[in-house]
């Protein structure tokens, strides 16, 4: 669920800084439903943060979350961190 609001986050600030549609992220996992995604855009974090702040952070949490797992299990997750860039 971190990780899944982490990457949700860095793809909603970016997509609005950039002006370009959100990714769709359905398949990230069975589990995510739309309860954790209305969890994420009702966050106070993400409603009232500077996007610089949000995307930093979320880039941190998500560089500690890899540093903790092995590469094998988190190399799912490193394809949807690229699509999101």
């Amino acid at each position: 669920m971190t990780t899944f609001f982490c990457i949700q986050s860095l793809n909603m600030t970016l997509s609005k800084e950039s002006s370009k549609p959100i990714l769709d992220f359905k398949e990230f996992a069975v589990n995510i439903a739309n309860e954790h995604q209305q969890l994420i855009e009702k966050c106070a974090f993400v409603k009232n943060s500077k996007p610089d702040v949000i995307i930093e952070t979320s880039i941190l949490v998500l560089g500690l979350l890899s540093y903790v797992h092995s590469k094998d299990a988190y190399q799912s997750i490193f394809l949807w961190i690229e699509k999101v860039f």
